[in-house]
């Protein structure tokens, strides 16, 4: 016969690893139909962005040639074209850059839909097109209960290894060691979700370690400020191919991380449950004992021994031969009060006897 524990721990495993292939199929086949609806709407941009530069190009040349003669006002005209045109131009250069590497590539499309289910949502990149926008609300409301299930599962295996690693254990006082292992994997976590890919970041995106540090807590809380985001900044010297992969596992790295970070969360919730019912324990077996000690304290503070109430009232104490002298004068009063009713009743009867003959004897 199989261990229940035991089928219980299978099926957890297989649960994870089950719903954790399907979210990873999920991302890369979500990614894939991103691409395939953004890609050819972001292509178009780049090329009407292209057109529009080199028009102004042409403007700028036209403009610089005719300059002759020039008067205070006529070059305070030709100033304020230069700059209309430059304004004008400013959104297209944007474009064009971005262009030099797509947004809407496989690696970077499935950083995207990471962000997507795990409702990070940094801005950089959104669906514009009208069929990406409406595959991108379908996306959105099935993935983002997919990756609570997988996060669900991960937490509960982690959860389970650290509760047998405190079972392994034997020791008299099990709560302390609970939070000793709870603080250690904190630690952990701070050390492989946090202070190591910061260092990572800042060697390949050139920030600052406290603007790594930065970006790693705010992505792990899923709050997605969006003002840093990995892939983005015109530092990085990364080819094409190997920015959708260091996309793809900064991907892996958030889902791991707040997979991580939701297990922190359950077992601090599971500590402080666990500290307030000792707390109530303990309470609860000293209830009786102060019980107990309040019972004797009125029993022997209830009288002073010197024949006075606890308020400074003196009590009437009785030795045993003033209740016997009581007793014996009370006595006698007590049968002459009984031989007056006995007499009142015999007195009664005959009474009522003779009235009842006179009645008889009249005609």
């Amino acid at each position: 016969m199989a261990c229940p524990k035991c089928c219980t721990t299978w099926n957890v495993y297989w649960q994870a690893s089950t719903f954790s292939f399907i979210l990873v199929l999920y991302l890369i086949i979500g990614g894939a139909i991103f691409v395939a609806l953004e890609r050819p709407a972001e292509s178009e941009r780049t090329a009407e962005a292209e057109r529009q530069i080199q028009k102004a190009n042409e403007t700028i040349l036209k403009t610089i040639l005719n300059i002759s003669n020039l008067t205070e006002e006529r070059a305070q005209n030709v100033t304020d074209q230069l700059l209309t045109i430059l304004s004008q131009l400013a959104p297209q250069v944007v474009t064009v850059n971005k262009a030099r590497t797509p947004l809407w590539q496989l690696g970077p499309a499935i950083f995207f839909t990471t962000t997507v289910v795990t409702t990070i949502g940094y801005g950089n990149i959104a669906p514009s097109t009208p069929g990406g926008q409406t595959f991108f609300v379908f996306y959105a409301i099935a993935g983002i209960p997919l990756a609570l299930i997988v996060f669900s599962s991960v937490g509960t295996i982690l959860s389970n290894g650290l509760g047998s690693l405190v079972g392994r254990i034997k020791t008299k006082r099990p709560l302390p060691l609970k939070v000793a292992v709870v603080v250690g994997a904190i630690i952990t976590g701070l050390v492989l979700f946090i202070f190591v890919p910061a260092i990572i970041f800042m060697a390949i995106e050139g920030w600052t370690y406290r603007q790594s540090a930065y970006y790693c807590v705010v992505s792990l809380t899923t709050i997605g400020f969006g003002d840093f985001v990995p892939g983005q900044s015109t530092s990085t010297d990364l080819p094409v191919g190997v920015r959708g992969v260091y996309k793809v596992c900064t991907a892996c790295w958030l889902l791991f991380g707040i997979a991580f970070l939701s297990l922190l969360i359950a077992e601090v919730q599971k500590l402080f449950t666990t500290s307030v019912a000792a707390i109530n324990s303990l309470c609860k077996k000293k209830k009786p004992e102060d019980t107990e000690e309040q019972d004797g304290k009125g029993k022997v503070g209830g009288e002073k021994s010197d024949g006075s109430s606890q308020c400074g009232v003196p009590l009437e104490t009785k030795t045993d031969s003033q209740t016997a002298v009581e007793q014996n004068t009370a006595s006698p009063e007590r049968e002459a009060t009984a031989d007056q009713d006995t007499r009142a009743e015999k007195s009664i009867i005959p009474t009522v006897e003779t009235h009842d003959m006179k009645e008889c004897n009249e005609p």
